[in-house]
C-alpha cells in the first residue's frame, strides 16, 4: 500500500503545473530571460561554502505584444510611425534630405490619427550566458553570496515590411509627393544623419554583479513534516555592465543601464514523505532613479524601435516582482531528484522626466510603449543529481533544465537550456 501510494504521488507531481523558478536577473528594458534553478532554501551547516558554474543558451522568434498576442520579435512595440517620427526634428539635421522627407510625411497625413504611414520589423533573438557564484556560511545561519553574469545578446536578420495603409498611400499620391517611396526605398540612410542604426546588433560582456546576504533557518523533524526551511535575503545590484548603445535601435542591453538595484526575496520549503519538497518564493527588485542621455519619443503618435532624437532625462525604473513556487522529488534513485517551477515576474513602467521639455514633451515621451510595464509566466523542469554523503568534505552536485515562458507581454519567447555544476565544501570539520 505504501509502495502503491508512493508511486501514484509521483506521478501527480509529474502531471502539476511546473511551479517557480526566476531569472537571477531580469533584463529591465527587453525581458528576454526566463527562469532556470529554483529559488531553495540555503543550508544552515555553519562555514559551509558553495560554488557554482552555470551556462545557459536560448533563441526567439516569437514574443508577446500589449495584446498577449504572439508577434515576431521586434514587433512586440507595433508599427514604427514614419509620419510622425520627424517631430521636432526637422533642425537635425536641418538641411538633410530624409528629414525633410520626413516632414512632407508629417504635413501630408501623419499628424492624421486614422492613417497610419510606417513600417515593422522582423528578426532573430539568440542568447548566451555563464554565471558563476560563490556562497559562503557563516555562522546562526548567516551566510554571503555574489553571483557575477556573462553573457551575449544578439539580433540578427533583421528585415523591414512596409505596413503603411492603402488610405495613407492615397493621401500622399493626391498631392504628387514621392516622400514616402523615397524614404522606405532607403530607410537606414534615411536615419544615418541621426546615428541610428537598423542592422543586426550584438553585445558581449559582463552583466550587472549581484551580492546578497541573508539567514536561513532549517527545522528537522517536525510533527507530520521531515522538515520547515526559511531563508530570507537583502543585497544589491550592482551597475556593472555597459550600457546598450542609444545609436543602434536594436541593441539589448546586458544588466539595468546603470541603474543600482536593491534585492529583497523570502524563501520557504517544505518536506514531505522523506522525498518531496514543496518551495514558494517571493522576491523584489527596487530601482533608483539615474539621469541618462538617452533616445527619446517627440511625439505621442510614435511607436516601435525608432526614435530620433537624444537628450537627458531623470529615468524611474519600474520595480521588479517576482512569486511562485517548485515541487522536487527528492532523491526518487540515488542522487536524482527532479524538480518542477512555475513563476511570475512582473516589471512597473518606467517613468521619464526630460531636461528639454521643448524638444521632449513629458507626456509624449512617457507615451513610449517600450517604457511601460511587462509580466512573463514562465515554467522549468529540472533534472539534478548530486554524491552529498554524510562525513564527506567535498559534495559536487549537477543539473540540467528547460524553461519557457507560457504567458506574458511585452516579452520574448524564449526557450532555455542549460546545465549547472557546482561544488558544496564543509569546512568546520
Amino acid at each position: 500500500m505504501k509502495k502503491l501510494f508512493s508511486h501514484s504521488a509521483i506521478f501527480v507531481a509529474l502531471l502539476l503545473a511546473p511551479m517557480a523558478v526566476f531569472a537571477k536577473q531580469a533584463n529591465t528594458k527587453f525581458h528576454h530571460r526566463v527562469g532556470q534553478t529554483a529559488h531553495e532554501t540555503r543550508y544552515e551547516r555553519n562555514c559551509l561554502a558553495t560554488f557554482e558554474a552555470e551556462i545557459m543558451g536560448g533563441r526567439a522568434t516569437k514574443g508577446y505584444n500589449s495584446l498577449k498576442d504572439k508577434v515576431n520579435v521586434l514587433d512586440i512595440y507595433g508599427i514604427n510611425h514614419l509620419g510622425v517620427l520627424g517631430t521636432n526634428a526637422n533642425g537635425n539635421p536641418s538641411t538633410d534630405i530624409g528629414a525633410s522627407k520626413l516632414l512632407t510625411l508629417a504635413l501630408y497625413g501623419g499628424n492624421d490619427s486614422d492613417l497610419d504611414i510606417g513600417v515593422r520589423f522582423d528578426g532573430k533573438y539568440s542568447m548566451f550566458e555563464a554565471n558563476l557564484s560563490y556562497t559562503q556560511n557563516f555562522c546562526n545561519g548567516f551566510f554571503l553570496s555574489i553571483n557575477l553574469p556573462v553573457k551575449k545578446l544578439k539580433i540578427s536578420g533583421v528585415q523591414e515590411h512596409d505596413v503603411t495603409t492603402v488610405e495613407a498611400k492615397a493621401v500622399i499620391a493626391a498631392v504628387g509627393s514621392n516622400a514616402l517611396s523615397a524614404i522606405l526605398k532607403n530607410l537606414q540612410g534615411t536615419l544615418d544623419p541621426y546615428d541610428l542604426s537598423i542592422a543586426d546588433a550584438s553585445q558581449t560582456g559582463i552583466g550587472d554583479i549581484l551580492v546578497t546576504g541573508g539567514w536561513t533557518c532549517n527545522h528537522d523533524d517536525i510533527e507530520n513534516l521531515d522538515f520547515l526551511d526559511t531563508t530570507i535575503k537583502l543585497g544589491v545590484s550592482i551597475p556593472s555592465a555597459k550600457k546598450r548603445d542609444q545609436d543602434k535601435a536594436f541593441e539589448l542591453a546586458l544588466g539595468h543601464e546603470g541603474h543600482t538595484g536593491i534585492a529583497a526575496s523570502f524563501d520557504l520549503g517544505v518536506g514531505f514523505y522523506e522525498w518531496m519538497t514543496l518551495g514558494a518564493h517571493i522576491g523584489g527588485l527596487f530601482f533608483l532613479d539615474k539621469t541618462m542621455n538617452m533616445r527619446m519619443q517627440t511625439n505621442d503618435r510614435q511607436s516601435g524601435w525608432l526614435k530620433l532624437l537624444k537628450g537627458d532625462a531623470e529615468h524611474d525604473m519600474g520595480n521588479i516582482w517576482d512569486a511562485g513556487g517548485y515541487l522536487k522529488a527528492d532523491h526518487i534513485f540515488k542522487g536524482v531528484s527532479l524538480m518542477f517551477g512555475y513563476n511570475y515576474v512582473h516589471k512597473g513602467k518606467d517613468s521619464l522626466t526630460p531636461e528639454n521639455t521643448t524638444i521632449f514633451g513629458t507626456s509624449h515621451v512617457n507615451a513610449d510603449d517600450m517604457l511601460k510595464g511587462w509580466t512573463q509566466h514562465a515554467v522549468t523542469v529540472t533534472l539534478e543529481y548530486d554524491m552529498a554523503e554524510e562525513g564527506r568534505r567535498w559534495n559536487p552536485h549537477f543539473s540540467i533544465f528547460y524553461s519557457r515562458p507560457v504567458k506574458g507581454k511585452y516579452i520574448f519567447v524564449s526557450d532555455v537550456g542549460g546545465g549547472t555544476a557546482g561544488v558544496n565544501v564543509a569546512m568546520d570539520f
